[in-house]
């Protein structure tokens, strides 16, 4: 007997989906919802609260039905002739290189935006076709943890590249997806396993021929000039290999067709970084423009730093939720220099500020209080808040009730922590030394001489200054 499908669930209108977000959310209209949701990335890109109205679905026709896993320590097969690089070294093609190499991965790794990428891939690819013969190309993207918006990132370079290929007749092409390197974390790296597994389903669903994994610990051992550990290359192959044959990420031919969302998502990637490729072509075109292109990459990467400063952009083990045992030299069996590029897209850690700062205080002696007063069970958020706060120092912190006679002097900064309205009664008993920075934690209380911590403050900052007071 046959069973229709559709009979055995009930019709979900638009009311009914609004009518679940509003409730799960405890709101009472979509302007509030709007509100509270609604907003756009450091690129300019929008992102709705919710999607009710279907966007004209994109159609891959190139949408690969296998992926390809490029292993830590695994060159790619082929012969590549990297355009950007070869550009700057003024370099012709090698005519043994079977393909061209667009590596997009510089912007992002610099800081710039997905827009960014996707109209410097179309640049280059513009000048090789004016430049030199007609090769394959392989275009390789970095993804960060920014799930659904990588997805969009490819299937807007796919759309882009099979839209090129129907009008300009452009060679055939493959894209290379490989994990971000400015989200990489020095400090906890085992939370880039977590990142890894993010931008691997990604590039899955997304759409890349081939997908390289990194090692948890490729930053560090970078940096030491070392290879990656057995364990680190076992598990970045590994997360290749559960998300193909356990989850079945390639089974499904563009499974994000459809999706409201990320439907919306790609349509704004293809329209805003075409009209960056077109307005850079006005000018000379990409390769002409680098030295503006990277001051505004710098641009979008400066955003994003502040967002990481003020905590409204979190990264585990860094600016949030810090491991105090972690040691860098002890992580990696050697000294760990933290330093900046100097090229013109340098690599742009979203992690490094709090990194060197913590590292700067690695070998100190660094003691904190929280100095607690008050009913525990109201001021536990708060008390919580605090520690964590200090702990961004790569330092244990104390917490304490308050008691009558109680030295202080042993600390290298105290934070008072209670409810707002006690703090006026509980100061007028407290004996505070004169020689200890003392915060408060809320904003509401202020003092002379004390300074505020609170959620949405310049956090990196005020952790700079209490640095340099130990220095």
């Amino acid at each position: 007997m046959a069973i229709d499908i559709l009979q055995q669930f009930s019709a979900i209108n638009e009311d009914m989906w609004l009518s679940a977000a509003l409730k799960s959310l405890k709101l009472d209209d979509r302007s509030q919802l709007e509100k509270k949701l609604n907003k756009r990335s450091v690129e300019g890109i929008h992102f709705d609260s919710f999607y009710s109205r279907e966007v004209q679905p994109l159609s891959l026709s190139s949408f690969p039905a296998e992926r390809r896993l490029l292993a830590p320590n695994e060159k790619l097969s082929a012969a590549h002739f990297d355009v950007y690089q070869s550009y700057i070294e003024k370099k012709t093609p090698d005519s043994d290189a079977d393909k061209y190499l667009i590596d997009t991965s510089i912007i992002h790794n610099a800081g710039g935006s997905i827009v960014q990428e996707l109209a410097f891939a179309l640049g280059l690819i513009k000048y090789v076709d004016e430049n030199f013969d007609k090769k394959p190309f392989l275009i390789k993207l970095a993804l960060d943890s920014l799930y659904f918006n990588n997805i969009a990132k490819l299937r807007a370079m796919r759309f882009m590249l099979e839209s090129l290929q129907a009008q300009c007749s452009t060679q055939d092409f493959e894209l290379l997806a490989v994990n971000s390197q400015r989200e990489q974390t020095l400090y906890d790296p085992w939370v880039n396993m977590l990142r890894g597994t993010s931008d691997c389903a990604a590039a899955f669903i997304g759409g890349a021929d081939i997908i390289a994994v990194s090692s948890y610990d490729e930053l560090g051992s970078s940096l030491l000039s070392k290879k990656v550990t057995g364990l680190g290359e076992r598990q970045a192959i590994n997360t290749y290999r559960v998300l193909a044959e356990e989850s079945h990420l390639d089974q499904v031919k563009d499974p994000a067709k459809g999706s409201y969302a990320i439907e919306s998502l790609t349509h704004q990637y293809i329209d805003l970084s075409f009209s960056l490729f077109k307005k850079l072509e006005k000018d000379g075109g990409v390769l002409s423009n680098l030295t503006k292109l990277s001051i505004e990459v710098e641009k979008v990467a400066k955003q994003r730093a502040q967002e990481v400063a003020s905590l409204k952009y979190t990264i585990a083990g860094v600016n949030n939720y810090p491991n105090v045992e972690d040691e860098l030299e002890k992580l990696y069996g050697g000294p760990v220099e933290i330093n900046l590029g100097k090229d013109l897209f340098p690599l742009r850690r979203n992690a490094y500020e709090f990194e060197r700062l913590r590292q700067s205080l690695e070998n100190k002696t660094f003691r904190a209080l929280v100095l607690a007063y008050g009913d525990e069970a109201k001021i536990s958020a708060r008390l919580m808040f605090c520690t964590n706060y200090m702990e961004l120092l790569g330092h244990a912190c104390q917490v304490q009730f308050w008691q009558e006679e109680q030295n202080l002097a042993n600390y290298d900064v105290v934070v008072l922590c209670t409810q707002d309205e006690l703090y006026e009664s509980w100061l007028a008993q407290l004996k505070l030394p004169a020689d200890i920075p003392i915060f408060i934690a809320g904003k509401k209380f202020s003092k002379t001489g004390m300074q505020n911590i609170y959620m949405g403050q310049d956090v990196l900052q005020v952790l700079k200054e209490i640095a340099k007071e130990k220095k």
